[in-house]
């Protein structure tokens, strides 16, 4: 079955964290179709923070000190795609400047991680409907990534995913808690009392 033929279901219940790639980089149209995929996921006030900086090959290099024990998987995937929170769009004005104003618990950087995740979890099951595989990773040194990138300072760093062909096995079940563990009809304080 050509990987773009799977509903989305199976998707969902394939996509996994690879291990092993193949090393061939993937090519930019195809990075650019991911991508336009995943910039379709929800936001907050529609914001759109998500800035996904594509880096690939010996490109890679310059970031062995900045990811430490991760640069591995994603040298071996041949494509890193770091994805940021641009902190100017999420404090934009209008509506979100008074989301802040209301909410001191809520900092613009929690807003911008909340809905940048959003958009890094489209580009992971974006990925898999065109058979790429993905390995998101939350372990860099946070405030040498936005510079080695060479990105504003207003983009605060989200996470780290390795794009590639996978190679190997496909992985066998994965483990999940079992659905009545997960999954509450609230309000949770009735059903405890």
């Amino acid at each position: 079955m050509h990987p773009r033929d799977r509903t989305w279901a199976e998707v969902v219940a394939s996509r996994r964290s690879a291990v092993d790639y193949t090393g061939e980089i993937i090519s930019r149209d195809l990075v650019r179709d991911i991508v336009a995929e995943a910039t379709m996921a929800p936001s907050a006030f529609n914001s759109q923070p998500w800035r996904f900086v594509v880096v690939q090959g010996d490109d890679l290099e310059a970031f062995e000190n900045v990811l430490g024990g991760n640069h591995g998987k994603v040298r071996s995937a041949g494509t890193m795609v770091a994805v940021f929170a641009d902190l100017d769009e999420v404090t934009g004005g209008g509506a979100r400047a008074d989301y802040y104003d209301r909410r001191t618990a809520r900092t613009p950087e929690e807003f911008g991680v909340r809905n940048a995740s959003l958009g890094a979890m489209a580009l992971m099951f974006a990925a898999w409907s065109h058979g790429v595989a993905t390995r998101p990773m939350i372990g860099f040194d946070a405030e040498r990534l936005g510079a080695v990138a060479g990105v504003p300072d207003a983009w605060h760093p989200v996470m780290v995913v390795a794009l590639g062909w996978p190679a190997g096995e496909e992985p066998g079940p994965r483990q999940r808690r079992p659905l009545d563990e997960v999954l509450h009809f609230g309000p949770l304080a009735e059903r405890t009392a």
